[in-house]
């Protein structure tokens, strides 16, 4: 009888056992869920680097070059030369003078410029050993082409009068012959533009006083010249 109840005890506990062996697999995992993937926050890109402040600021002050606007135009050129002094194609002496060159015209809006010339020098001459002060003066039309492409101004002018004073040699009284100038306008504002300017002349003197032989004057010449 005895031993019957020991059985019976170890029977139940056995399938007390079994059962908390079942309940313990079948119970759902609660381990807490994995945490969603983290999203990479997007790249911000870096501005693209701008170009130094300073930098602009010169490139948008330096004087560029642009054709000149309608409206009347006051063209100025200055230059210092020395050239040679022919008599009979042969050469006398030499001559040096600061000159002044100045237009006056009207430029159209389709780049034509007409208007008038005016050379002005003052200077000195070196002929047989001797020095003699001159003053000389030449006037006449002149056309030119302001060009919207490269910003350049084109002239031409031909001379009808003028005369030249050697002073207590003699003077003289004609001066004909034509002059291209091709200048480089930079604007410094809207109404002021300076630059660099070329000059071809060829300009024969004639009519001489006191027994002045007619001469010619062939000179290819840099100027500084203002447009107003």
């Amino acid at each position: 009888m005895r031993a019957l109840i020991i059985f019976t005890l170890l029977l139940l506990n056995q399938i007390s056992t079994a059962q908390d062996q079942k309940t313990t697999t079948s119970t759902p995992s609660t381990a807490m869920p994995a945490a969603p993937a983290t999203t990479p926050a997007p790249a911000v890109s870096e501005p693209a680097a701008a170009a130094p402040q300073a930098a602009v600021e010169a490139e948008e002050e330096a004087p560029k070059a642009e054709p000149l606007k309608t409206g009347v135009l006051l063209n100025t050129n200055f230059t210092m030369t020395s050239r040679k002094l022919d008599m009979n194609d042969a050469p006398i002496g030499e001559y040096r003078a600061t000159q002044l060159d100045t237009k006056l015209g009207y430029v159209f809006n389709f780049g034509l410029f007409a208007g008038a010339q005016l050379n002005y020098a003052v200077g000195s001459s070196a002929t047989t050993g001797a020095d003699t002060d001159s003053t000389a003066y030449s006037v006449g039309p002149s056309v030119g082409y302001s060009c919207s492409a490269t910003g350049l101004f084109l002239s031409a002018t031909y001379h009808l009068l003028g005369v030249t004073d050697f002073s207590g040699v003699g003077k003289y009284e004609k001066a004909n012959g034509y002059q291209i100038d091709l200048g480089y306008p930079m604007k410094i504002s809207e109404s002021l533009k300076l630059g660099p300017q070329l000059t071809l002349k060829r300009i024969d003197l004639e009519d001489g006083t006191n027994g002045l032989a007619d001469t010619k004057v062939k000179e290819l010449t840099p100027y500084f010249g203002l447009w107003l």
